[in-house]
């Protein structure tokens, strides 16, 4: 039904986007700022990189290590923020570039916490206690923001994931920001009172949307199908 439009569901890609000329600058080896690392990253930087074979490639390497420099920054903004930490060539520092009003961060909070996230596939391989533990954030209602919920989510990922798995874990990323992307702009090219009624959707126990839904006027009703089928086709 059209009236979970605004929902985000993220499939993963198939295939690694891989920056093969930016890892040929990047050495195959432990990052210039290991040394500056807290303990818990110099731990997980040494496991990621204590299997590496020379002369392989260490794309899996590189993302896990970027994974793991984002989660120091998130830890400790104000000590590692503007050492240039975390320049990640693999999209691993992606931003939203869309400036949001406090009426978009609601909708677009409650939106995506409506949803409940099924299990990605970066999680396929892993034990059902590590499956639990990511599923639990992100389906737990009362995670006050979705920036929040990701911050958590990322430092799980950092503690309980292989080298090869972080790599999955970023591609997976990836993907659900550029939808999240995707659902910002959308919203902010509606009418404002097809932003109202999306916000009265959002905010609406499951069982009443149908109900409210079918008293919005037919321009609202229509942009909303419209946003719902233009969603759809990029990233439900």
């Amino acid at each position: 039904m059209w009236i979970f439009l605004y929902l985000l569901h993220y499939p993963v890609l198939g295939i690694l986007r891989q920056r093969v000329a930016a890892s040929v600058q990047r050495p195959c080896q432990l990052p210039h700022e290991y040394h500056q690392m807290p303990v818990f990253a110099k731990e997980k930087l040494r496991s990621i990189w204590e299997n590496y074979k020379s002369g392989k490639s260490c794309i899996a390497e590189q993302i896990a290590t970027d994974v793991v420099l984002r989660a120091v920054r998130i830890i400790f903004p104000a000590k590692y923020q503007h050492r240039g930490l975390y320049n990640s060539h693999y999209g691993c520092n992606t931003t939203n570039n869309i400036s949001l009003t406090v009426g978009d961060e609601a909708i677009y909070d409650e939106a995506l916490a409506s949803k409940t996230v099924k299990v990605p596939e970066f999680l396929e391989d892993v034990s059902k206690h590590v499956t639990n533990s990511f599923m639990k954030v992100w389906n737990d209602p009362d995670i006050p923001s979705e920036g929040l919920r990701e911050e958590m989510i990322h430092l799980l990922a950092v503690s309980l994931l292989t080298a090869k798995q972080l790599a999955a874990y970023n591609q997976y990323m990836n993907e659900r920001r550029r939808c999240q992307r995707q659902l910002l702009f959308h919203i902010q090219q509606m009418s404002d009172e097809a932003r109202k009624a999306l916000s009265i959707l959002a905010y609406a126990e499951p069982n009443e949307r149908f109900g409210i839904a079918k008293k919005f006027s037919r321009s609202i009703r229509y942009e909303l199908r419209d946003f719902a089928r233009r969603r759809s086709g990029k990233c439900l």
